[in-house]
C-alpha cells in the first residue's frame, strides 16, 4: 500500500504563515501595550527627557505600522493617535504640560483597550491588507 502526502498548495502554506503570523501578534500586544505604558509612565516622570519621550515615540510609531501591518487596523488608528500627540509635544518644543500628559493618557488608554479587544478576538482567517 502506497501512501500519499496531501500537499497544501504554495498559497495555502503562505495564507496559514500569514494567519499564524497574525494570531502571534494578537498574543503580543498586551506586552508591546504595556511598554509603552511602561514609557509614557517614565515621561511622566521626566518630561524633559527628550530620549525617553523619542522612545516612546518610536515604540507608537512601530505599532501603529506593525497593527496595519498584521491585520490590526484598528490598533493602527489608535497609535496613530498618541503618535499624533506626541509628535504635537516635539513641535511645540518644550515639556509637556499636564493637559498634554492627560490627553495622551486618554489616548493610550483606548489603545490599550483596543489591544485587549484584539488579543482575545479569534483569528480564524488571514488578515486583510491594510493599505
Amino acid at each position: 500500500m502506497t501512501r500519499h502526502r496531501v500537499r497544501k498548495e504554495p498559497k495555502d502554506r503562505v495564507k496559514a504563515a500569514i494567519s499564524a503570523l497574525s494570531r502571534r501578534y494578537a498574543r503580543e500586544l498586551p506586552e508591546r501595550v504595556a511598554e509603552v505604558r511602561r514609557l509614557f509612565e517614565a515621561v511622566k516622570s521626566a518630561p524633559v527627557d527628550l530620549e525617553v519621550r523619542e522612545r516612546l515615540r518610536r515604540r507608537v510609531h512601530a505599532l501603529k505600522g506593525s497593527g496595519a501591518t498584521f491585520g490590526f487596523p484598528a490598533i493602527s488608528r489608535e497609535a496613530g493617535r498618541l503618535e499624533t500627540e506626541l509628535e504635537r509635544w516635539e513641535s511645540a518644543q518644550g515639556a509637556p504640560m499636564e493637559d498634554d500628559l492627560a490627553h495622551a493618557q486618554s489616548l493610550l488608554d483606548a489603545l490599550a483597550s483596543q489591544a485587549s479587544l484584539e488579543a482575545d478576538r479569534p483569528r480564524d482567517r488571514v488578515p486583510a491588507p491594510v493599505h
